[in-house]
């Protein structure tokens, strides 16, 4: 990966992390869980997908396109993917 690519998602990791963390719900639940006694962490990757693996988006809501790999990640964490 060139400079340029790295630099680019660094950047993007960094505004992920930024809004993440700046976002009231966010806040107001991990205060919650520190109140419970927990210290949670959470990281931010950023990668491109592999060159020589190209999966077929599925359009979804107008705009919105998801991979299948995209709708996997979403039900395991519980959120139904249904096309409109």
């Amino acid at each position: 990966m060139n400079r340029k690519l790295t630099r680019l998602l660094n950047s993007l990791q960094a505004a992920i992390y930024e809004a993440v963390a700046d976002s009231p719900s966010v806040a107001a639940v991990l205060s919650e869980l520190q109140r419970e006694g927990c210290s949670p962490s959470y990281a931010v990757d950023v990668t491109l997908p592999d060159s020589n693996v190209a999966e077929a988006p599925v359009t979804l809501y107008g705009s919105l396109s998801l991979t299948a790999s995209d709708e996997s990640f979403l039900r395991n964490i519980g959120i139904i993917v249904t096309s409109a």
